[in-house]
């Protein structure tokens, strides 16, 4: 039971209290005590309701605990953020340890903003290294009779894949103005959504194309996918190259295949024609909302992709979410510096978050190599 009910509850007890007082006068008391049942009744059907939001909420948060930031919790933000005080949440140095709680809500506002995170594996973790399972390989069947001999079957790699945990570290400027202005009303969500844009502009292009050194793995830059090569040119795509791709990965992949790209590349797509009929091959949306498609699977935008160039890799295809594992640790530590941008009259906030990536099923992918 929540602060807030447990105080309802006390007005509904409270006026219990003065009905029995009232016993001596019956239409009184009958009047009082109906109406005490009437708010309890509601009472309850209101906590019912708020469980069922936020049972909701962490739903479409893809298992994200939906967890309420308490009043003291804001308190000591805000008087973080605009006073440079920090209270009970002190983190190292002076600066402020986000409480977990916060570090949900930034990570579900990512979720929102990102274009990688969404199709990719997530999950959180409070150690420095993530273990994922994995397999090399199919395993080997055979028939055989009642009670004929059994050979072995060990065509299958299984293990574990460790992902190594990484420091981001983005820095947003707020002016002295904004801090002092009471406008802004919600001014936690302000700072958290600007917090949330810069670390998630950092790790897309990580999780693009990172060499994993210091930095997660990028998809486009992962060496132990399999790559089909493209022959007519260095700097421009086919067809039947773009569903080489497709065709170089195992059928498994195709129920949540996508193709993945940077809107440049997209561009080129879109101008492919078939041969006979000069029409485009392009697939637009069928509806509000929904990818446009190219040979049957939806093309998704990565901005960091790499663009159409010689030994360049502008296209993949295949299972990202079979494929690419993100790990997030549940911590965040923020900085407040009053004095690099005195003279601009501006603060800056820094932010450290500790993320991992990697690719942990290589072959549910597949890449288009650009002719040298």
């Amino acid at each position: 039971m929540s602060e807030y009910t447990k105080e309802l509850q006390g007005y509904v007890d409270e006026i219990k209290g003065i009905a029995n007082d009232l016993r001596g006068l019956p239409e009184e008391y009958k009047s009082l005590k109906a109406r005490a049942e009437e708010v309890e009744k509601s009472m309850g059907e209101l906590a019912q309701s708020v469980q069922t939001l936020m049972d909701e909420r962490k739903s479409m948060a893809g298992g994200i605990t939906a967890d309420v930031i308490s009043a003291e919790d804001i308190k000591s933000f805000n008087n973080y953020v605009k006073k440079g005080i920090a209270m009970e949440a002190n983190g190292p140095s002076g600066g402020y340890l986000v409480v977990p709680q916060m570090v949900n809500r930034i990570i579900e506002l990512q979720t929102d903003m990102d274009e990688f995170r969404p199709y990719a594996n997530a999950v959180t973790i409070g150690s420095n290294l993530a273990q994922v399972p994995f397999e090399k390989g199919e395993p080997d069947t055979q028939w055989v009779g009642e009670i004929e001999q059994r050979s072995d079957t060990d065509n299958v790699e299984l293990g574990l894949a460790n992902i190594e945990i990484n420091t981001v570290q983005c820095t947003v400027p707020i002016s002295r103005a904004l801090l002092a202005d009471g406008a802004v009303v919600n001014f936690e969500q302000y700072v958290m959504d600007k917090l949330a844009k810069a670390i998630t502009k950092a790790e897309n292009a990580a999780f693009v194309n990172g060499s994993g050194v210091k930095k997660p793995e990028g998809l486009f830059a992962c060496a132990d996918i399999p790559k089909t090569s493209a022959t007519a040119s260095a700097t421009a795509i086919t067809a039947d190259e773009v569903i080489g791709v497709w065709e170089k990965t195992t059928s498994a992949t195709d129920k949540n295949g996508a193709y993945y790209m940077n809107k440049k590349t997209m561009a080129a797509i879109r101008k492919l024609k078939a041969s006979g009929s000069g029409e485009y091959l392009w697939q637009s949306p069928i509806a509000q909302g929904a990818p446009a498609t190219f040979n049957g699977f939806p093309i998704r935008i990565l901005t960091s992709a790499p663009d159409i160039a010689a030994s360049a890799t502008p296209i993949a295809f295949g299972d990202l979410k079979n494929a690419y594992t993100i790990v997030d640790r549940n911590d965040m530590f923020l900085l407040r510096d009053d004095a690099s941008k005195k003279r601009q009259g501006q603060i800056e906030l820094t932010i450290e978050k500790r993320v991992g990536g990697a690719i942990v099923q290589p072959k549910s992918m597949a890449l288009l190599l650009m002719h040298s």
